[in-house]
C-alpha cells in the first residue's frame, strides 16, 4: 500500500504542473495592473512605474514564470501584493472557516444522499422515488447563491435562528458557536447540492446492483432485507458513489468562493474572490494551486477506499 501512495502522488505531480502553468499565463491575461489597483486612481504614471519595477512586474512574462515555478518548487509561493505576506502564511490565516464548510458540507451532503438514493432506488418508479428524485433535481438546478439567500431569508431574517452573515472563530466563541452558529446556513448551502448529485449516483449504482444475482440468492436464504440493502448491494455499490463524493469534495473547494463572499465569510475563498478583484496574482496562484493538490490527494484517497470496500479491486 505505501508503494501504491508513493505511485499515485507521483502520478499527481503532473497534473499539479500543468495547473500551475495554466493558471500562471492565465492570470496575467486578464486586463488590469495590479500595481494601479494597489495605488488608486490618483497615482501617477511615474509612481505607477517604480512600483511596477520594484515588483518585478515589468520584466518578461517568462523571466516571471521562472522565478515564480523555481520559488514554488521550493515550497515559497512568493508574497501577495495586496497584504504584502508570504501567500502560505495568508491561506493559513484564512483556512479555519473555509475547512470546516468543506467538512460540515461533506457530511451533510453525505448523511442526506446515500439514504435519499437507497430509498429511491429501493422503492424504485414508486411515490418515494419519485419525490425524492423530484427534490434532487430542484437541488441540483438551483445556483448555490439562490439557495444561501433563501435560506437566509427563512432561518435568519424569519425564525432568527442564525445570523445571517459573518463568522468568529474557534479561539473566540469556542468550536460548537463557531461550527453550528455561523457555519450551519453556509454549510447546508453547499451540502445540499452536493446531497443531490450524491443521491442520484447513489440511486443509479443501487439499481445496477439489486438485479444481481447475489442479491437474489441473499434473499433467497431468507436474510432480512435491510441487510440485504445494506451489508450487500449497498457496499458492492459504494465505487460511484466514493467516486462522487471525491469530486464533490472538490466543488465543494471551488464553491466556498461563492458561499464565503454571499455570507461575508473570511476565509481562503473569499480571500481568493478579493485576489482576482484586486490583480493579486501570487494569491489567486497560491490559492488554485492548493485545490490542484488537494484534488490530487483526495483522488488517491479514493482509489485506496476502493480496497475497503471491495477488496478485489486491483489499484496497483
Amino acid at each position: 500500500m505505501p508503494k501504491y501512495i508513493f505511485k499515485r502522488i507521483l502520478a499527481g505531480m503532473p497534473i499539479v504542473v500543468v495547473v500551475g502553468i495554466l493558471v500562471f499565463f492565465i492570470i496575467h491575461l486578464i486586463p488590469g495592473n495590479p500595481v494601479e489597483v494597489m495605488l488608486g486612481s490618483d497615482a501617477t504614471p511615474e509612481d505607477v512605474q517604480i512600483l511596477t519595477k520594484k515588483m518585478g512586474l515589468d520584466q518578461p512574462i517568462m523571466v516571471q514564470f521562472g522565478k515564480w515555478s523555481l520559488s514554488a518548487l521550493r515550497g515559497d509561493l512568493g508574497n501577495s501584493i495586496y497584504y504584502n505576506s508570504p501567500v502560505v502564511n495568508v491561506l493559513a490565516e484564512k483556512m479555519e472557516p473555509t475547512i470546516i464548510i468543506i467538512v460540515y458540507a461533506m457530511v451533510v451532503a453525505v448523511l442526506i444522499g446515500i439514504p435519499v438514493g437507497v430509498v429511491s432506488a429501493v422503492k424504485r418508479n414508486e411515490l418515494p422515488d419519485r419525490l425524492c428524485m423530484g427534490i434532487t433535481m430542484l437541488g441540483m438546478s438551483t445556483p448555490a447563491f439562490l439557495l444561501g439567500l433563501l435560506l437566509i431569508m427563512i432561518f435568519s431574517l424569519s425564525l432568527g435562528m442564525f445570523p445571517s452573515v459573518g463568522y468568529r472563530g474557534i479561539e473566540e466563541v469556542g468550536l460548537l458557536k463557531a461550527v453550528f452558529v455561523y457555519l450551519t446556513l453556509p454549510s447546508m448551502t453547499l451540502g445540499l447540492q452536493r446531497a443531490a448529485s450524491i443521491a442520484r449516483v447513489t440511486r443509479s449504482a443501487m439499481l445496477d446492483v439489486l438485479g444481481e444475482n447475489y442479491i437474489r440468492t441473499a434473499r433467497a436464504k431468507g436474510l432480512k432485507e435491510y441487510r440485504v440493502i445494506m451489508l450487500h448491494a449497498l457496499q458492492n455499490a459504494m465505487a460511484p458513489i466514493l467516486t462522487q463524493i471525491g469530486f464533490s469534495i472538490a466543488q465543494l473547494a471551488a464553491g466556498a468562493v461563492v458561499i464565503e463572499t454571499i455570507f461575508n465569510i473570511a476565509g481562503i475563498g473569499q480571500v481568493a474572490y478579493f485576489a482576482l478583484l484586486r490583480r493579486d496574482y501570487p494569491l489567486i496562484q497560491g490559492y488554485i494551486l492548493g485545490i490542484a493538490v488537494i484534488y490530487v490527494a483526495i483522488n488517491t484517497a479514493v482509489d485506496i477506499l476502493y480496497k475497503f470496500f471491495d477488496p478485489r479491486a486491483d489499484i496497483g
